[in-house]
């Protein structure tokens, strides 16, 4: 056996031994999230950015724009996708090059729940149906690795959206789809309608924590993901992961990630970074 293996067990045995006894090696309690700040409008050339630091880890998520035709099947709706980067300063376990396997499912996890909670009304995103809408990216990049990038990635990316401030057009020629800038902003308050809050949870054998950090996602067995919209409704689920969980545990979380979220919604105020401009 490997010495980082063995170093990996060892671990291992200390962080369960410590979790059966309801302690977490960070002094947390088994549902307590570790503290989190957030910084809007940081990144000057984006329409919409934020930071957001949960405890050690940190991630930085950009909100630009092009105009460009909608796909053929939402002729009169402007697109929005997600993207993640793994930064290796931000880990040495990361590489460069193309997003691998692992940034394509942190992306695709913090695009779900956004998608499903209808949180960006994108009918409002269409300049002339069939040919010309609104193209919103939004880059999700880890600056910092220590754990649970999909709750602190989905909050930058939130806070990215709501900071955001899109320029509003006039239609100057519809048969060539030509367009000018009207002076105006897109209202944040109109464009975005409901803000999903996600919450991880790990798995160690048959103990469960919220928001795993580094060291306890090396080890862990697996982890289960929530999100709920403002008013209550679950949007998205996803396990990763080894891990099972029995019917019981999930309903049991669910009921925890709500009340959680409640907490976290509360607490953050993620209205508070809407640009001045856009009211």
């Amino acid at each position: 056996m490997s010495l980082s293996k063995i170093l990996v067990s060892t671990e291992r045995k200390y962080i369960l031994k410590n979790l059966k006894q309801d302690k977490r090696i960070d002094g947390r309690d088994l549902f307590q999230y570790r503290d989190i700040k957030i910084n809007a409008n940081i990144v000057k050339a984006a329409e919409g950015s934020a930071e957001v630091f949960l405890g050690k880890t940190h991630v930085i998520t950009g909100v630009k724009y092009e105009l460009g035709p909608p796909f053929p099947d939402m002729p009169d709706k402007g697109v929005y996708t997600v993207m993640a980067e793994l930064i290796p300063m931000s880990w040495g376990a990361f590489e460069g090059g193309p997003p691998n396997e692992r940034a394509i499912e942190l992306a695709r996890l913090i695009d779900r729940p956004i998608r499903s909670a209808k949180m960006i009304q994108n009918e409002m995103l269409c300049l002339i149906p069939d040919k010309l809408v609104y193209i919103i990216f939004i880059d999700v990049y880890s600056i910092n690795y220590s754990g649970n990038l999909i709750d602190s990635g989905a909050l930058s990316a939130l806070t990215a959206l709501i900071s955001s401030k899109i320029p509003t057009a006039k239609i100057l020629d519809k048969e060539k789809a030509k367009v000018e800038w009207d002076g105006g902003y897109f209202n944040t308050k109109k464009l975005i309608k409901n803000i999903p809050i996600s919450v991880t949870f790990g798995k160690l054998e048959d103990v469960i924590f919220v928001d795993p950090n580094l060291t306890e996602e090396l080890v862990m067995d697996g982890r289960i993901t929530y999100a709920f919209d403002d008013d209550g409704n679950l949007v998205s689920l996803q396990k990763g992961g080894l891990a099972t969980f029995s019917i019981d545990e999930v309903k049991s979380l669910a009921r925890k990630a709500k009340e959680l979220g409640v907490k976290l919604r509360k607490d953050l105020d993620l209205w508070q970074y809407q640009n001045l401009k856009n009211k």
